[in-house]
């Protein structure tokens, strides 16, 4: 955290306490809510698709996603541990290119194919095993762990049924092949895709429709970049969803983009900006419109992975980054987006991530205030969008959202130019933001 002397009248670049001493006579614990979409680029394992991952029980998912995100160490299974830090849900999202190929084997007249592209099919072992009544059994084996167990099979075709809508392997071949046995016949050949700029476009199209708080794309490349940032622009201003985007090393000069640009080290180990993003994602997924992640302190981190040697130049190039403050701790430093370029439009309070989420949370209740067919332009029916749009401003004041709301003059319809199917209001809101400069003048009596 910074510190020190100020000069009255000169704003400081860092969250701090400065202090001035002349001559003369505590943290809220964070609640978990909001709902991250993350991206699996080219997994080992799994469909294209959203799979849903829920805090309270986040291995449910392991058939679909291939590890357990409670406790498997790949940087997938880290990103979702970290970003459920905080929000409630992660929708992963898997993006397989089509380069990928399935893990097989072979054994008498049966072919074994995993039900999914890449390496970790590559794990799969076969083990059949005759038994006492003439019969077999039938296991697949994820390295030492048994993920499935047919008994009491005779044939290839007997295989064939029970195995039918399993999670894991697909099998197929002559169904009056007698079973065989074998200790141990492993799956091959399994490759995992090759993800470019088109396949997360192709990917990000499907989000239409899908309710989410958070984009994580934990990605450096610049094409990935350019497909998700170009998307989250159309969902925003055609589509009127206000999502957020987290990425690594990505200055992107845009406001609902933060650009996570270090990371820290915990219990699993150091974490690069690529991994540190999502618990950047699920912080900003779970705040409401009145909190701010500021010197919020990173739970279970132990140490700073690449920490930064001028703080104040990566604030000012809108880098999100984790620091320690005056008590040590390792914070999320500064809740600020990548925006750096400052118009009479989109003034310098846009950077602040909570006053971003102010505009949003009132885009969304607007939008649900106000739906397309619900009112019409009489005299009585812009009174009453007047009076229900300044109880929405008190609302949003009451919770300290925003603040010195007009009742009068800052929900107005133009009575003039509204008619036919358009309806022109202004608003006025003053947003509030979190104290994270502190300029202390002590005098000595």
């Amino acid at each position: 955290m910074a510190g020190g002397t100020y000069t009255p009248g000169v704003n400081k670049i860092q969250p701090g306490v400065y202090t001035n001493i002349r001559s003369g006579r505590t943290a809220p614990t964070p609640t978990r809510r909001g709902i991250v979409l993350l991206l699996l680029l080219a997994p080992t394992w799994g469909a294209s698709g959203i799979v849903p991952v829920l805090a309270d029980n986040p291995d449910v998912a392991f058939p679909q996603l291939g590890f357990r995100p409670s406790m498997d160490q790949g940087e997938d299974a880290i990103r979702i541990r970290l970003a459920l830090k905080r929000a409630e849900r992660v929708l992963a999202l898997i993006v397989q290119g089509e380069s990928g190929v399935p893990a097989t084997a072979s054994l008498a007249g049966a072919t074994f194919t995993a039900a999914c592209t890449g390496t970790l099919g590559n794990r799969f072992k076969l083990v059949s095993a005759a038994q006492p009544d003439t019969t077999y059994t039938v296991r697949l084996l994820l390295g030492a762990e048994e993920l499935l167990r047919y008994e009491g099979l005779n044939t290839i075709g007997d295989l064939m049924a029970a195995s039918a809508g399993n999670p894991w392997i697909v099998v197929t071949g002559d169904e009056d092949e007698p079973l065989t046995e074998t200790a141990g016949l492993p799956c091959t050949g399994g490759t995992n895709a090759t993800v470019t700029g088109d396949t997360v476009v192709a990917a990000l199209a499907a989000l239409d429709g899908q309710r989410f708080d958070v984009l994580c794309v934990p990605s450096n490349d610049t094409a990935v970049q350019q497909a998700t940032l170009a998307k989250v622009k159309q969902m925003r201003d055609s589509n009127g969803v206000p999502v957020r985007v987290a990425m690594p090393n990505f200055s992107a000069d845009y406001a609902p983009l933060t650009n996570v640009t270090n990371g820290f080290s915990d219990i699993d180990g150091e974490h690069s900006a690529s991994i540190a993003c999502a618990w950047a994602a699920g912080g900003r997924a779970a705040c409401t419109a009145a909190q701010d992640l500021t010197h919020s302190v990173v739970e279970g981190a132990t140490g700073i992975v690449d920490a930064k040697a001028d703080q104040d130049a990566a604030i000012l190039a809108g880098e999100f980054f984790f620091g320690r403050d005056a008590a040590g701790n390792v914070v999320s430093y500064y809740d600020i987006n990548s925006l750096t370029t400052f118009t009479d439009g989109q003034d310098e309070r846009f950077r602040k991530n909570r006053v971003l989420s102010v505009f949003d949370e009132l885009t969304t209740r607007l939008q649900l205030a106000f739906p397309p067919g619900k009112f019409t332009n009489s005299s009585a029916d812009i009174s009453a969008r007047e009076g229900l749009g300044t109880q929405l401003l008190l609302q949003m004041q009451e919770e300290g959202v925003i603040t010195n709301v007009d009742e009068e003059n800052d929900f107005v319809v133009d009575r003039v130019n509204s008619h036919d199917d358009q309806t022109y209001i202004t608003i006025g809101i003053q947003p509030l933001d979190s104290v994270a400069k502190t300029y202390i003048d002590a005098v000595v009596q």
